[in-house]
């Protein structure tokens, strides 16, 4: 079975977008105590170890629809880095992306 394509989130570009993200970032790390994150705070500060970045990749695809893979979220080392990561992919949405497969139509 596979999961169906989610439609590109608008709301992403701009303050608001960069804001969720970080906001989820916040809800998921284990030493934000749920408080707003710094751009510049690395993972390891905030406490996220490998099944915490998992979560993290799981709801930012839920919720952005995006395609993180499984390398691109353990690249990432702070969370200015998510951020920009997730909105560029949004703003490819719809484009090949050149480190990941093309997707395969389902009928």
């Amino acid at each position: 079975m596979t999961r169906p394509t989610p439609k590109p989130d608008s709301t992403l570009s701009g303050a608001k977008g960069q804001e969720e993200v970080r906001a989820i970032i916040s809800a998921i790390a284990p030493l934000s105590g749920g408080h707003e994150v710094a751009a510049g705070a690395t993972l390891t500060d905030l406490g996220f170890d490998s099944v915490d970045l998992i979560e993290l990749a799981v709801r930012l695809e839920e919720r952005f629809g995006v395609d993180l893979g499984n390398d691109r979220t353990w690249q990432a080392t702070n969370v200015e880095e998510i951020v920009s990561l997730v909105i560029g992919l949004a703003a490819n949405m719809g484009q090949p992306h050149m480190n990941a497969p093309a997707r395969q139509r389902t009928t």
